[in-house]
């Protein structure tokens, strides 16, 4: 009996290989609790939100709920993300959209890297991309459109103004990433400086590079000194910036490159706004 049950649990394992893997592998998903959504606006959402998560490394989460359990919507969409496996499955970031019929409004929730490209002002406009089709109980269009404006951010890059606003501690981490222009001057100038160098050495000591051979195995000297680098302290500064929410709005405020961050309850950091319908 007991072999018998070992030749099957092997011919499984044959037959699904990777069956754990698969189910890390599959970051796109819809969970349509309210029943809001037809079997084929289900299908569909799968299919473009995998999508985007093969083109950009993200997690795409579609949610609808009309029962959050007393939580508020930011609470209920954190939760949900983390406790699915979605924070820590390998993915470079992700979104979460919900739409909560028990709380009355449209929210999403930004992890990770998508933190840097979905400032608070772009998630407004996010927002924006979906809400008459959501007052409209066009549910399925509503998350689509709001997909394809993520995409449309997402395409034209992170804002050069971004930082991240922690609303618990007032600190400031200032996102900065080098430019193309930035990076050929910087090579331009490492190569000039280089040639100056260069050719300040060859006037002084009037070398001809096509005949003088420099004598190095009289002339060096080699000497190994220990050296260590200790760490003695590191300094963040941190500034309680003034909340601007609009009125009827969760999470904005702050426009520009602002992202407004929050712990959720299982210890995630996570981005995100909502709205009231």
């Amino acid at each position: 009996m007991r072999r018998g049950l070992c030749l099957a649990a092997c011919l499984l394992l044959w037959l699904f290989p990777g069956g754990t893997a698969l189910g890390a592998e599959d970051t796109a998903a819809v969970y349509d609790y309210a029943g809001l959504l037809s079997s084929s606006e289900t299908a569909a959402l799968e299919e473009n939100a995998r999508d985007f998560s093969d083109s950009w490394n993200m997690n795409v989460v579609f949610l609808t709920t009309d029962d959050t359990g007393d939580k508020d919507s930011e609470s209920y969409a954190d939760d949900f993300y983390m406790d699915n496996g979605y924070y820590d499955n390998g993915m470079d970031g992700g979104i979460l959209f919900l739409i909560d019929m028990d709380n009355r409004q449209v929210w999403i929730s930004t992890a990770h890297d998508m933190r840097y490209y979905l400032t608070d002002e772009r998630l407004e406009d996010v927002i924006d991309a979906g809400y008459e089709e959501l007052t409209e109980e066009k549910y399925a269009l509503c998350f689509e459109n709001m997909l394809d404006e993520t995409e449309r951010f997402m395409e034209k890059g992170i804002d050069s103004r971004q930082y991240l606003y922690d609303r618990e501690t007032g600190e400031i981490k200032v996102y900065r990433s080098i430019t193309l222009g930035e990076g050929l001057f910087a090579a331009l100038a490492a190569l000039a400086a280089g040639a100056a160098a260069v050719g300040c050495v060859l006037v002084r000591y009037r070398v001809r590079l096509s005949s003088y051979t420099y004598p190095w195995r009289e002339k060096c000297r080699f000497r190994v000194k220990h050296k260590d680098s200790r760490l003695v302290n590191q300094f963040v500064t941190k500034r309680r910036l003034p909340e601007q929410n609009p009125p009827d709005h969760g999470g904005g405020g702050g426009g520009g490159g602002r992202t407004t961050t929050h712990t959720s309850s299982g210890g995630g950091s996570f981005g995100g706004g909502g709205r009231s319908f």
